[in-house]
C-alpha cells in the first residue's frame, strides 16, 4: 500500500513545492512533467514508504497550520504599505517596485544573512527556471521578475546545512512547505527570513511552448512583464508586455493579453483550490498593488504586507536607511487589491467541483465548502477540460492556445471599437 507523495500527485494535488524531496533521505522523489507541462512529484524505486513526505506536504497540512488563523485567506497583518526600492537599478529591473530584491539587498548588506534562496530563469529550448542559492548581493539582479511557471524551490534545501542564516523568497505553497518542514525537523531552522510573493496561480510549462512557437527561437528566456523598455528609455508598468529574448540577444515582444488569454487553459487543478493568495506564512509579502488608489501606474510600485515583528523590523530599518520609499495604507488594502472575496467563492466552488477528479487521498483543500453548497458546474467543466487537454501532444495544446488568443484579440478589438465610438460621441457632445 502506498504511503508516499505519489498519492498526492495522482490526485492532481501536488503543488510541486519540493518539500517532500527536501525531507526524503533516500533520494526517492523526482519531479516530472506531464505533456501540458504540469510539474509533479514522482516516487522512484528508492522509496521505503516511510510517509515522511506526506507529513510536510502543503496539500495535506499534517500540522494543521492553516487552522491557526482566524481568516486563513488574510492571515496576520501588522501593517500594510505601498512602496518601492530606493535603489534605482533594482527598481528599474524589477517587475513592480523591486521590494523583494531590495529586502535581500538590505539583509546581505547588514550581514543578517549569508545566503538567499531564489529562482532564476535561464535560456533553453524551453526556458529553464531553477532554484538557486546565492551568497552575495551581486547575484540578485539576475533573479528579478516573476517566472510564472512551476519550480520545485524547496528541493534545494538539501544544500543549505553549511549556512547560518538564510532568507527565502517563495510562492505561498513554497512557504507553506517551509512551515511544515520546520514543524517536522530542526534541519531547516537556519531559514530565518521568509519573503512571500502574492500568487494568483502558476501556469503549466506548456505556456512557454506556445511562446516558443510564436517566436521561433531555438533557445530563449522570457520576461513575462517587462516594465522598462530599454530601447525607448521609458516605463510601462500597467501595460508591460511579454518579451522573449534568444540566447543570441534577439528580442520579440508580445502583448500582455497573450498570457491573460492562456491563464485559465494552463492553470493546474491544484491552484484552483489554493486559498493562500496573500502568502500568509511570510514575514513580509510583496505583490502588485492593483485596484488601489494613487498608485504609480507608469513606473510601478509594490504592495507590502508586514506579517511578523521580524518583518516589521526589516521594513523599519530599510526606511531609516533610505533603502525603501513607502507610505502607509489601511490593513484592508490587500483584501481589496487582490479580490479576496472573489478568491474565496472560487475556491469553494472548485473544492466542491474536485469530486470529478481521480482523487485517492483526503485533503483539507477538498473540504472548503464553508457550510453551503454552490453551483460548481462551470468549475467542473474546467477541471474536466484540463484533464482531457493534458492527454494531448503538445502540438495539439499549442493549436488550442492559438484559438484562445484569437478569441481574446477579437474581444479586445470589440472593446476598443466601442470605447472609440463612445469617446467620439462624448467629444462631439462638447463641441
Amino acid at each position: 500500500m502506498k504511503n508516499n507523495i505519489q498519492l498526492v500527485s495522482d490526485s492532481f494535488l501536488c503543488s510541486n513545492c519540493g518539500a517532500c524531496s527536501a525531507i526524503c533521505n533516500k533520494e526517492a522523489i523526482d519531479f516530472k512533467w506531464s505533456p501540458i507541462g504540469r510539474l509533479y512529484a514522482s516516487i522512484n524505486d528508492n522509496c521505503i514508504n516511510c510517509g515522511n513526505c506526506l507529513k510536510v506536504c502543503p496539500s495535506l497540512d499534517y500540522h494543521q497550520l492553516h487552522s491557526t488563523f482566524s481568516d486563513k485567506y488574510i492571515g496576520v497583518i501588522k501593517n500594510v504599505y505601498i512602496g518601492k526600492s530606493a535603489n534605482f537599478e533594482c527598481f528599474k529591473n524589477a517587475q513592480s517596485g523591486g521590494v523583494a530584491t531590495g529586502i535581500l539587498l538590505h539583509l546581505f548588506e547588514q550581514k543578517q544573512i549569508d545566503a538567499a534562496i531564489v529562482c532564476q530563469m535561464e535560456c533553453g529550448r524551453i526556458p529553464l527556471v531553477n532554484p538557486i542559492i546565492i551568497s552575495n548581493k551581486n547575484q540578485l539582479f539576475n533573479t528579478q521578475k516573476s517566472c510564472y511557471t512551476p519550480v520545485p524551490l524547496l528541493t534545494i534545501l538539501k544544500e543549505i546545512k553549511d549556512y547560518k542564516s538564510i532568507a527565502i523568497v517563495g510562492l505561498p505553497c513554497h512557504l507553506e512547505g517551509v512551515a511544515e518542514l520546520q514543524k517536522t525537523t530542526q534541519r531547516f531552522d537556519n531559514i530565518k527570513f521568509k519573503i512571500g510573493l502574492v500568487c494568483d496561480r502558476t501556469e503549466c510549462n506548456g505556456i512557454q511552448e506556445v511562446i516558443k512557437d510564436y517566436t521561433g527561437f531555438e533557445s530563449f528566456k522570457i520576461c513575462w512583464r517587462q516594465k522598462y523598455d530599454k530601447h525607448k528609455n521609458k516605463f510601462n508598468y500597467q501595460t508591460a508586455p511579454i518579451v522573449a529574448v534568444s540566447d543570441k540577444g534577439e528580442e520579440k515582444v508580445l502583448p500582455r493579453h497573450y498570457r491573460m488569454a492562456l491563464k485559465d487553459m494552463f492553470t493546474p487543478p491544484r491552484c484552483r483550490v489554493c486559498w493562500d493568495k496573500l502568502n500568509v506564512f511570510a514575514d513580509i509579502t510583496c505583490g502588485d498593488p492593483w485596484r488601489l488608489p494613487n498608485i504609480d501606474k507608469i513606473q510601478g510600485e509594490s504592495l507590502i504586507i508586514v506579517r511578523s515583528l521580524l518583518g516589521q523590523s526589516v521594513v523599519d530599518a530599510m526606511s531609516v536607511n533610505g533603502e525603501l520609499v513607502k507610505r502607509s495604507i489601511d490593513n484592508n488594502a490587500p483584501h481589496r487589491s487582490q479580490l479576496v472575496d472573489d478568491r474565496r467563492s472560487q475556491v469553494i466552488a472548485y473544492s466542491q467541483a474536485f469530486s470529478c477528479m481521480p482523487t485517492s487521498i483526503s485533503s483539507y483543500l477538498l473540504d472548503q465548502n464553508e457550510g453551503y453548497e454552490v453551483d460548481c458546474s462551470a468549475q467542473t467543466d474546467k477541471l474536466k477540460a484540463f484533464v482531457e487537454l493534458e492527454k494531448n501532444p503538445i502540438d495539439k495544446v499549442i493549436s488550442e492556445a492559438y484559438k484562445n488568443i484569437a478569441v481574446q484579440e477579437a474581444k479586445i478589438k470589440k472593446q476598443r471599437s466601442l470605447f472609440y465610438r463612445l469617446k467620439c460621441k462624448i467629444l462631439n457632445f462638447f463641441k
